[in-house]
């Protein structure tokens, strides 16, 4: 033996271990068990791993199946993994491998009736696996709202007390548990909400008259601002407020109201700012052409609405203005018994042609489904029903109706 292997061999002897086929570190100088190439015996200390993070173990190059290590950030509170040839797993064989997503960044919280929304923005890292939902949790009360899904968005956290303060965080789980919670959000008071019989749009001095349907305040008539243009004209070409009248006649939106482009309708008005662009569904309630206090209704506030009259399937005659003054004969079953006074003003549609005015309603929704396409309901004369998976272009023009916030 050379002298480094000499000093090597003198170490192990000293330490108790037996030099052989065979290896035992012992605190007795007893020789390893048969059936194990190396045997560790103690009564007062452990066997320790490698211990490294989930990002380390990641950036081991090609593992060899056995290899085992500690994740420190792994699991709910660390655990012993294994390469098993394929991919890392605990010792169960069966759980994820990887770590808790990073912290979710906490946004501006609003409060409305009794609730709150929660805007948050996804963590940088999701633990290497996809985040599956986000937890809003009150203070005081540990009131939770959930939303399921893997990117930024905002949570409706219900069943507030109005009159008291709250602030929020927000955590995101994946396969192998859930986050640290975010910062404390911004406090925020619940108050009732309070839906006028009518009020007055400061714009044009136009009155309209509103509906307290369930928790939701709804205009009881479709949008009618903005100066009149040609169906052929585009609507989103310039930073003025416009709208298009069925047949190009006044008249038509005196009593069924504007027909909007989805960009023109998204859109804010703040001098000569015009932001017709949204890469996804905005957080929290957006105005956009509504009176100061209104917002445009999502997707999800429209079926909050079906869901208050008595579902989709017949909310259509709940909701339609009933006889046949502005309805196709013979509006069978509508009742209005809500106020909501659904009209039908028809579109301008494909080939900017005015259709279906008297035969259906139609309404966008800020609910995006495609960069091209929106969400909308519909309404017609002959269906007891209220259609929602109908969307459509948004080139094309719809009714509006604005929800308070």
């Amino acid at each position: 033996m050379n002298k480094l292997n000499l000093f090597i061999a003198a170490i192990l002897m000293v330490a108790g271990f037996s030099l052989s086929a065979q290896v035992a570190i012992t605190t007795d100088g007893s020789s390893a068990n048969g059936s194990a190439m190396l045997d560790v015996q103690s009564t007062s200390k452990g066997l320790l791993p490698p211990r490294m993070t989930y990002a380390q173990r990641v950036a081991i190059a090609s593992p060899v199946a056995g290899l085992m290590i500690w994740c420190s950030n792994c699991g709910l509170n660390g655990e012993m993994q294994v390469y098993n040839g394929t991919a890392w797993t605990n010792f169960s064989g069966s759980t994820p491998s990887g770590s808790v997503p990073d912290a979710p960044v906490i946004g501006t919280a609003t409060a409305g009736n009794a609730q709150a929304s929660v805007p948050f923005t996804q963590p940088a890292s999701n633990g290497g696996s996809t985040i599956i939902s986000y937890t809003a949790t009150s203070s005081p009360g540990s009131i939770t709202g959930t939303l399921t899904q893997a990117g930024s968005g905002t949570i409706t956290v219900n069943g507030l007390t109005n009159g008291t303060a709250y602030t929020f965080s927000v955590t995101a789980t994946n396969a192998t548990g859930t986050s640290a919670a975010s910062a404390a959000s911004n406090s925020v008071t619940p108050t009732a909400l309070v839906c006028p019989a009518s009020f007055t749009d400061p714009r044009d001095s136009k009155v309209y008259t509103a509906v307290l349907i369930g928790t939701q305040c709804w205009m009881a008539q479709n949008l009618n601002v903005g100066t009149r243009i040609d169906g052929a004209t585009n609507q989103t070409d310039n930073s003025t407020r416009e709208k298009y009248c069925y047949a190009n006649s006044e008249a038509n939106c005196d009593v069924y109201g504007g027909l909007y482009q989805w960009a023109e309708m998204a859109q804010y008005y703040n001098g000569a700012t015009n932001t017709t662009s949204w890469s996804a569904a905005p957080t929290g309630n957006l105005q956009g052409i509504c009176p100061s206090g209104w917002h445009l209704p999502t997707i999800a506030e429209w079926n909050t609405l079906l869901t208050n009259v008595g579902g989709a399937s017949v909310a259509s005659d709940k909701l339609r203005e009933s006889g046949t003054v502005h309805w196709t004969s013979p509006n069978t079953g509508a009742t209005n018994e809500f106020g909501f006074t659904a009209l039908p003003g028809g579109e301008l549609g494909y080939q900017n042609a005015y259709l279906e005015k008297g035969n259906n309603g139609y309404w966008f929704t800020i609910t995006q489904v495609a960069s091209n396409a929106a969400d909308r309901c519909i309404m017609g004369y002959n269906f007891a029903s209220v259609i929602t998976n109908a969307n459509t272009y948004k080139s094309y023009a719809q009714a509006v109706r604005c929800v308070k916030d």
